[in-house]
C-alpha cells in the first residue's frame, strides 16, 4: 500500500479552521518525518520538522498532532532585536491617527478593534476619544500611551509613558528584553499618559499572558501552549465581537 498524506477537512480551508494531518500506508512502528515551510510577506522563510512513529498497526491511518508542523514553524532568526523589527516603528500609527482625524470623526457606530502590543494603547485611545468604537480586544498591551505624545484634532491629548533604558536586559542571542523598562503609569508624574477608558462607550476584552515578551520580539512562552491559547482566545474573541457588534447575516458570510 502506497503511503498517502491527507489534510482535513480540506487542502484549502479558512484561516481559523483547525486542520488534521493523516498519513496512511505506513508499516507498523514506522517512523515518518514531516516538514513544513512558509515564507512571509517580507521574504523571511520559516521551517519546521517533526518525527512520528506509527502505532496503530501496519497500513492503518495515523493521526498526527493537529497542525503540529505548522505550529512549530521558526525562522532562521527566532529572536530579533528591536532595531531589526518592523513592528517597532510605531510612530507611523500615530501619524496615521493624527493625519486622518476627520475620517475618525466619521466612524459609524458598531466598529470593532483587535489590537496587540503597542497597538493596544492606540485602540484604547480610539475608544476613549472617538465615537463609534463598540468593542475592543486588547492583547498584551499597556493602559497608558507609550513612547510618543498622542495628538487629536491638532492638540496633544496624552503625554507619553517613557522607558527606563537602564532596565534593558541583554540576552546571548543579541535580543534585548524590555519587559521591565516602562515607567510606572500610576506614578503621579505619569498620570497624563493614562488613557481614560472610563470615557468609552464600548466594551473591552483584555487578554494578558503570563510569559508575554512580545514587546521584545522574543515572544516568550512555548509553541504548543501558545497555539492552544490562541485557539481558545479566537473563539472567545468571536463570541465577544458578535455579542457587541451589530452585523447583518449578509455581512457575516465569508467572501472566500
Amino acid at each position: 500500500m502506497a503511503m498517502t498524506l491527507r489534510l482535513l477537512p480540506s487542502v484549502r480551508c479558512l484561516f481559523d479552521e483547525p486542520i488534521q494531518v493523516k498519513v496512511a500506508g505506513l508499516r507498523s512502528k514506522q517512523v515518518v518525518t514531516m516538514r513544513a515551510s512558509s515564507t512571509d510577506e517580507r521574504g523571511l522563510v520559516f521551517n519546521s520538522s517533526a518525527s512520528y512513529r506509527q502505532s496503530n498497526g501496519g497500513g492503518e491511518e495515523a493521526v498526527l498532532e493537529p497542525a503540529g508542523p505548522a505550529l512549530m514553524l521558526q525562522s532562521h532568526f527566532p529572536e530579533r532585536s528591536r532595531e531589526n523589527s518592523p513592528c517597532w516603528g510605531c510612530e507611523g500609527s500615530f501619524m496615521m491617527l493624527r493625519a486622518h482625524t476627520q475620517r475618525w470623526d466619521e466612524i459609524s457606530k458598531g466598529v470593532g478593534v483587535i489590537s496587540q502590543s503597542k497597538g493596544c494603547d492606540i485602540a484604547l485611545s480610539l475608544a476613549a476619544f472617538v465615537q463609534g468604537i463598540a468593542a475592543v480586544v486588547w492583547i498584551n498591551g499597556c493602559s497608558s500611551n507609550v513612547a510618543i505624545p498622542l495628538y487629536y484634532k491638532n492638540r496633544q491629548i496624552l503625554s507619553p509613558l517613557m522607558f527606563n533604558l537602564s532596565k534593558v536586559i541583554p540576552t546571548e542571542s543579541g535580543a534585548k528584553l524590555v519587559k521591565y523598562v516602562l515607567e510606572d503609569p500610576l506614578a503621579e508624574e505619569n498620570q497624563g499618559s493614562v488613557i481614560p477608558i472610563e470615557r468609552a462607550d464600548g466594551h473591552f476584552l483584555f487578554v494578558a499572558s503570563e510569559d508575554d515578551l512580545n514587546w521584545d520580539m522574543v515572544w516568550g512562552g512555548e509553541p504548543k501552549a501558545h497555539a492552544a491559547a490562541e485557539l481558545h482566545l479566537w473563539k472567545k474573541m468571536q463570541d465577544f465581537l458578535l455579542a457587541h457588534l451589530s452585523c447583518s447575516a449578509a455581512h457575516t458570510q465569508s467572501k472566500l
